[in-house]
């Protein structure tokens, strides 16, 4: 493999954690407003989605993975690649978390809340804060 092929797999790696980022922030956006208008299809949605959340984790290790076999990169590229795998996991762990906060709307069952949710919709707003400042520290 050349360097511009190596330039062009790390580029692929570097996009695949920027989709997977951007489908976990979809997924905890649609959990929290499904939690907030105790909406089951969005629920439902969030849980169906999880799948895609640990193909992504999977390609980006099969792509770390294959670049560190065949590459030996040092230095700078190997820690840029250690590092995807790394979000990839936290990444896919956030999502699993979206999933859990949807499954409690599948279980509410209808049910109306006792009071209106003021922190969990504040938090999940951090949360795409710093996920947004993490992809673009990366």
């Amino acid at each position: 493999m050349q360097r511009q092929s190596f330039d062009a797999e790390l580029k692929q790696l570097r996009q695949t954690l920027i989709d997977m980022t951007e489908r976990v922030q979809r997924s905890i956006v649609h959990a929290v407003e499904a939690l907030r208008q105790n909406n089951i299809v969005m629920a439902e949605s969030v849980i169906a989605e999880d799948h895609m959340l640990n193909e992504y984790e999977s390609k980006i290790a099969d792509i770390g993975s294959t670049l560190i076999a065949l590459q030996q990169p040092v230095a700078t590229d190997l820690r840029r690649i250690l590092a995807s795998f790394k979000m990839a996991s936290d990444l896919e762990r956030m999502g699993d978390l979206a999933v859990d906060i949807a499954k409690t709307v599948r279980r509410m069952q209808g049910e109306t809340l006792i009071k209106p949710l003021i922190d969990i919709p504040r938090m999940s707003d951090i949360v795409l804060v710093m996920l947004r400042e993490c992809v673009q520290a990366f």
